[in-house]
C-alpha cells in the first residue's frame, strides 16, 4: 500500500524538482543577458536621439539645411 503510494507520488516530486531546478537555471541564464541587454539599450539610445532629429531635421526646409 504505502509502496503504491510512493510510486504513484515520485514521478510528481520527481518533475516539480526539475521543473524549479529548470526556473533557477533558467533565472541564472537570464540575468546576465538582462543586464546585457539593458546596456545595450543604454548605449543605443543616445545614438538614436542624436540620429532621428538629424533624420528629421534634413527632411524639413530649415535653416540647417542651408548650412
Amino acid at each position: 500500500m504505502i509502496f503504491a503510494w510512493l510510486v504513484a507520488i515520485l514521478p510528481s516530486l520527481v518533475a516539480i524538482c526539475m521543473i524549479f531546478v529548470a526556473i533557477l537555471h533558467n533565472l541564472v541564464a537570464i540575468y546576465p543577458s538582462l543586464v546585457a541587454i539593458r546596456m545595450i539599450l543604454v548605449a543605443i539610445l543616445p545614438i538614436l536621439v542624436a540620429i532621428l532629429p538629424t533624420r528629421d531635421r534634413a527632411h524639413k526646409k530649415s535653416p540647417y539645411n542651408k548650412l
